[in-house]
């Protein structure tokens, strides 16, 4: 009997350290137009994202220990034309209001994630345009701490990284 009890207590307190790990561990996004990839981390085991660097249709990876798949934009494309159409039985159907993400909890959310690094390269390919936006992208890069700049040479790019938690998301769209 005592040993059933400590069993027990010791599947609780597993299951409790893989709750608490799996809310405080930070996901990370990293967005990079010069690699065209989109990648999120969850801590070092998960990941997941879209490079574009392979062939004309790109890619979508996930990687977790012991599963690895690897689909072309095309093969998920394809997968949700095809979901089944479900028969309405006279049941009357739950519609979701338009409203469940207000301004106010997005803006939560958005706090909620940190930005570690941005990286914008801007050319409008008007050398006028990019003269008066030349001093706009300064003073943004210099309050800001980002870098933001125009420049002159044609290239545009940008590169992010983020990161947050499902505890601080969880916390912002509750509270």
């Amino acid at each position: 009997m005592k040993i059933l009890l400590v069993i027990g207590v010791v599947f609780v307190v597993v299951c409790l350290v893989i709750i608490l790990v799996a809310l405080f561990t930070p996901f990370r996004l990293r967005i990079s137009s010069t690699n065209g990839e989109a990648v999120v981390n969850w801590s070092p085991w998960v990941r997941a994202g879209i490079h574009s660097g392979h062939g004309p249709e790109g890619l979508f990876f996930i990687l977790a220990p012991g599963w690895k798949k690897f689909y072309s934009f095309d093969d998920v494309i394809s997968r949700i034309g095809r979901r089944p159409q479900k028969k309405n039985r006279g049941i009357i159907e739950r519609r979701w209001s338009k409203k469940w993400l207000k301004p106010k909890k997005f803006w939560k959310m958005l706090r909620a994630v940190r930005v570690n690094r941005l990286n914008i390269q801007l050319d409008t390919d008007d050398f006028v345009h990019n003269a008066y936006l030349v001093p706009v992208f300064e003073m943004f890069s210099f309050k800001t701490g980002y870098h933001t700049h125009i420049n002159f040479m044609g290239r545009n790019e940008i590169e992010c990284d983020a990161e947050s938690s499902l505890y601080r998301m969880l916390k912002a769209w509750v509270f």
